[in-house]
C-alpha cells in the first residue's frame, strides 16, 4: 500500500505506526517519518499528565489569587460596615484606619469626614440644649418672681379696695351729717 498517496503534509496511522510524509520542495523526494503507536502514546500520555499536573498548580495559584483578592477587598468593606453600625448608635468617637488611596481609602476619609461634622453638629445641639434647659430654667424664676408680685399687687388692690371702701363709707357719712 502506497502511503504516501494524498496530500504530503498530514499524519497517517498505519499498521501500529504513525507516518508523516513530506515533500523535498524542488525535487522528488519525500521525508517519511515513522513513530510506532506505543511510543506516540507513552509521550502522549507524559504530556497529558504535564498537562494536568500544571492545570492543578495553576488552579491552586489561581484560588489563592482569588482568596487574597477577595480578602483585600472584603476587610475595608468590613471595617466600613463596622463603623456605619457604631455612626447608628450615635458612637461617633470611631474612625477608620485604610491608608489605601483607592476606593476604599477614599470613601473611609469621607466617612470620617462625616462622622467629624456629625460630632460637631452634635455638639452644637448639645450646646444648644444645655443653652435652652438654662434659659427655660431662668424663664421659670422670671415666672415665680412675676406670679409673686402679681400676689402681691393683687393683695395690695384688694387692700386699696378696702381702704377705698373705708374712705367712702366715712365720705357718706361726712355727707350725710353735713
Amino acid at each position: 500500500r502506497d502511503i504516501t498517496a494524498g496530500t504530503y503534509g498530514e499524519v497517517k496511522q498505519f499498521e501500529g505506526r504513525y507516518y508523516y510524509v513530506r515533500e523535498i520542495e524542488g525535487t522528488n523526494f519525500v521525508t517519511v517519518a515513522v513513530v510506532p503507536e506505543e511510543a506516540m502514546d507513552e509521550s502522549l500520555a507524559s504530556i497529558q499528565s504535564t498537562v494536568a499536573g500544571w492545570a492543578v498548580v495553576g488552579i491552586i495559584i489561581q484560588s489563592i489569587c482569588i482568596f487574597l483578592l477577595i480578602t483585600y477587598f472584603l476587610r475595608p468593606i468590613g471595617k466600613i460596615g463596622e463603623l456605619i453600625v457604631s455612626m447608628q448608635a450615635l458612637d461617633l468617637t470611631k474612625r477608620l484606619e485604610i491608608k489605601e488611596k483607592d476606593e476604599f481609602g477614599q470613601m473611609s476619609e469621607n466617612l470620617n469626614h462625616l462622622a467629624d461634622e456629625l460630632n460637631q453638629v452634635m455638639n452644637r445641639f448639645r450646646t444648644s440644649a444645655y443653652e435652652i434647659e438654662e434659659k427655660s430654667e431662668n424663664n421659670v424664676q422670671v415666672a415665680e418672681r412675676l406670679n409673686g408680685s402679681a400676689d402681691e399687687q393683687a393683695n395690695a388692690v384688694e387692700s386699696l379696695r378696702g381702704v377705698m371702701n373705708e374712705l367712702s363709707g366715712a365720705i357718706e357719712v361726712i355727707a350725710d351729717g353735713s
